[in-house]
């Protein structure tokens, strides 16, 4: 047990309660939540020599680590594990519109660990809330609850983008209380495809609240996920891409279940197989027309649909009536 860490090359650190083992790194409270956040910045700063044949283990103890408005940056090869979601929770108030409490990293895992921004900007300062933000990085996201809120325009519980195809598993995504737009899942930029599985994501509390909002040319994959979206002006999936969209097994509950938008461009393609789909304006829509392929097979659709463009193999309504090939 040290108060300190070195380095095979000599170098130490004095970090207060740090433990290093050979590969493995824990840091554990030290007093205030501030302290915390700062010894957790500053263990992860220390951290060299990280490559694919030298990877380390940063493992937090229970606490709250709270980071104030200085961003965690992941490192390749350097993984993040807490003790648990309702154990370690990393906290920051990150307001901007290219950043987050997390900035994720390539070839690296986050996991069994809460994120919280908890935004609170000046009013018209035109900044963003978001939790984690990934600029053409594809981290591991495992048993992960991420929060973001008050954003002084948007809130953004993950934003992908620029070729991002970070790997999202036993998620659960909150997004709210944006003055502007509450967004679980955020996918924008040619080439961003992330993938989403057995996951949950609730946004409430903006103008807009959408669950996850696909654009600019980027696809997404969902397996068993569940999206509540709450509000009048409120979608499940809003698709604005002339990428492709898979769901399998999920469920989506918003007043715009799914939506296809009017300037989705041309050439993408929706699918959604086996799924729960309830709109209290709109189970499915698509205002794109023939320019947006949409499927749905073999779901339970409640709400009214839109009558044209969308192909229905299978569907029934909440009356498990069957649905003809409109979805009407």
């Amino acid at each position: 047990m040290s108060s300190g860490v070195c380095w095979a090359a000599g170098a130490c650190l004095e970090l207060g309660t740090v433990r290093k083992y050979n590969k493995t790194i824990i840091v554990a409270p030290v007093g205030t939540t501030t302290e915390n956040g700062t010894l957790l910045l500053n263990t992860l700063n220390g951290i060299s020599g990280n490559n694919n044949e030298n990877p380390f283990l940063l493992k937090l103890e229970p606490g709250i680590y709270d980071i104030g408005t200085t961003p965690l940056t992941m490192k390749e090869f350097v993984h993040i594990e807490g003790s648990g979601e309702g154990a370690s929770i990393i906290v920051g108030n990150i307001n901007t519109t290219d950043s987050g409490v997390i900035i994720g990293a390539d070839d690296t895992e986050l996991r069994f660990v809460s994120i919280q921004n908890l935004g609170g900007a000046p009013e018209g300062s035109n900044t963003h809330s978001i939790g984690i933000y990934c600029n053409g990085t594809s981290p591991r996201i495992t048993h992960v609850t991420v929060w973001a809120k008050n954003g002084d325009r948007h809130c953004y519980a993950v934003n992908a983008l620029l070729g991002a195809a970070p790997l999202l598993t036993n998620v659960s995504l909150n997004a709210i209380d944006a003055d502007e737009e509450s967004i679980g899942l955020y996918v924008q930029s040619a080439s961003s495809a992330p993938t989403m599985r057995n996951s949950e994501i609730f946004v409430s509390g903006g103008s807009n609240n959408r669950g996850i909002y696909v654009e600019s040319s980027a696809s997404a994959y969902l397996d068993d996920v569940e999206i509540t979206a709450v509000g009048t002006s409120s979608h499940g999936v809003l698709f604005k891409t002339d990428g492709e969209v898979e769901a399998i097994n999920c469920k989506f509950d918003a007043a715009y279940a799914v939506l296809v938008t009017s300037t989705a461009g041309t050439g993408g393609t929706l699918k959604v197989d086996s799924s729960i789909i309830i709109g209290t304006s709109n189970g499915v829509r698509n205002d794109n027309g023939a320019n947006t392929t949409f499927y749905v097979g073999a779901s339970r659709i409640e709400g009214s649909n839109s009558s044209s463009n969308i192909t229905c193999v299978g569907a029934y309504d909440e009356n498990y009536a069957p649905l003809d090939a409109t979805c009407q």
